[in-house]
């Protein structure tokens, strides 16, 4: 009989054993309070609505425990999680939110399974209504149950029931089409861009602004992937915009910097950088995208090494907040440099998905703090971080723990990106921290 397989994951001591015994109505799974029991990947049969589950309990996924078996326990969850179709992830109740579930969840996302998130231990009405905060893990609200107890069991195999046989998602490059949204304020070639791609007038371009109203989509193929090419309207400041429809278009042009993978801010190199154009890359931090900024009408301009290094200073001192974003100097008019976009966006969307390893985080965090300190915050004690991890990916985003409930100033907050940003190469997309005092744990 074909079986869909299922793992069981989540940090030490959590309860997985007890719901590998009570899901497979064995005792094969060892159940002990103490920490750490479980390291070996066990295997069984379970069937519920005529469906055969293969069951894979691990051991637990936990930062703190770093010898040389509690490493090895870990490579074992991480390969039944390869292997899994379905993954359930196991909280504490009891225990609250811990640094190690995140740690699990941003794992979990990485692998793009399907994950039903499991609230164990909780044993009374009083526990079943105190689990919104585990929805900051991403996965929706958890599902109360007891496994020791035979507590909401039922509801947990009628929700596995419906994800029915579910298969590995696709890795990121295996996606139908990458979106790209092509923005920026009026009339400085957007459409033009589009045309010039696509190799034919699909978009109409005049020299009027405000041409184009709602986004377009086109689809494009570049050696051998798929693009989605969203055409916006020029960006206009939305307080200072009395014309309803133009009001109406930026506010559709700024949604389809929400839905898309990477967007490419042009601009016009006459003119060079704008404070409208300074708002619009403000808008595209804002939203997490990773971004390209294409200097159009290069063939209208000098074309010398001296303009090109003027363009580039331009751009690092208004854009100096997403001085990340690479450069690209092109003309859609005459085609010059246009096809650069792809492999910047490709390398973009690949930078987006990366993901650090929590234990060289850590030490550059440690390296981070001997070489430059926190400022110590008035009246309060010195800074101190405890621990990092990575917890979500496009764009690339770090909780960080610290002894602080205060706000961490801005200029060390850039300190500490920048540095993140030239050890492990997160160029084209934004970064961010968000930190949490330890006791909010």
């Amino acid at each position: 009989m074909q079986h869909t397989t299922i793992c069981i994951v989540g940090r030490i001591n959590v309860g997985k054993s007890t719901l590998f015994n009570r899901l497979t109505r064995t005792r094969s799974a060892i159940v002990e309070n103490t920490p750490g029991v479980t390291r070996d990947r066990k295997k069984a049969l379970f069937e519920h609505n005529g469906i055969q589950y293969l069951l894979i309990d691990t051991g637990g996924l936990d930062p703190e425990f770093d010898d040389a078996p509690a490493k090895a326990a870990q490579e074992q969850t991480r390969l039944a999680i390869a292997e899994a179709q379905l993954a359930l992830f196991m909280i504490d109740a009891r225990s609250g939110l811990l640094t190690g579930d995140y740690e699990i969840a941003r794992i979990l996302k990485t692998t793009g399974r399907p994950v039903i998130l499991i609230a164990n231990k909780v044993d009374d009405d009083k526990l079943g209504g105190s689990l919104h905060e585990f929805m900051q893990l991403g996965f929706g609200e958890p599902l109360p149950i007891s496994a020791e107890h035979n507590i909401g069991i039922d509801m947990l195999l009628d929700a596995i029931s419906e994800h029915g046989k579910p298969s590995p998602a696709e890795p990121l490059r295996t996606k139908p089409e990458t979106a790209i949204a092509v923005v920026g304020r009026s009339n400085v070639g957007k459409s033009s861009l589009i045309n010039a791609l696509l190799g034919e007038e699909r978009h109409i371009v005049t020299d009027a602004p405000g041409t184009t109203r709602d986004s377009i989509d086109s689809v494009y193929r570049y050696e051998g992937r798929n693009y989605r090419l969203i055409d916006t309207a020029g960006i206009r400041r939305l307080g200072k915009t009395k014309n309803k429809i133009d009001k109406v278009a930026s506010i559709i042009a700024l949604k389809s910097i929400d839905r898309c993978d990477v967007s490419v801010l042009v601009i016009d190199a006459r003119e060079g950088i704008t404070a409208q154009d300074a708002r619009v890359g403000g808008y595209i931090v804002e939203a997490g995208k990773g971004c390209i900024v294409a200097a159009n009408k290069w063939d209208l301009t000098p074309r010398n090494d001296a303009y090109h290094s003027k363009i580039i200073n331009d751009t690092e001192r208004k854009f100096a907040f997403m001085i990340w974003a690479p450069v690209i100097t092109m003309s859609a008019k005459t085609k010059y440099r246009i096809f650069k976009i792809f492999p910047a966006v490709d390398q973009i969307v690949d930078t987006m998905q990366k993901s650090i390893a929590t234990s060289d985080l850590n030490r550059l965090f440690q390296k981070m703090q001997q070489h430059h300190p926190p400022p110590r915050q008035k009246n309060r004690r010195a800074v101190k971080f405890y621990y990092a991890t990575q917890i979500e990916t496009a764009p690339p985003t770090f909780l960080v723990f610290t002894n602080t409930s205060g706000n961490i100033h801005f200029s060390y907050k850039r300190y500490l990106i920048n540095n993140l940003r030239s050890e492990f190469g997160f160029k084209g997309c934004p970064i961010r921290l968000v930190f949490k005092h330890k006791r909010q744990t």
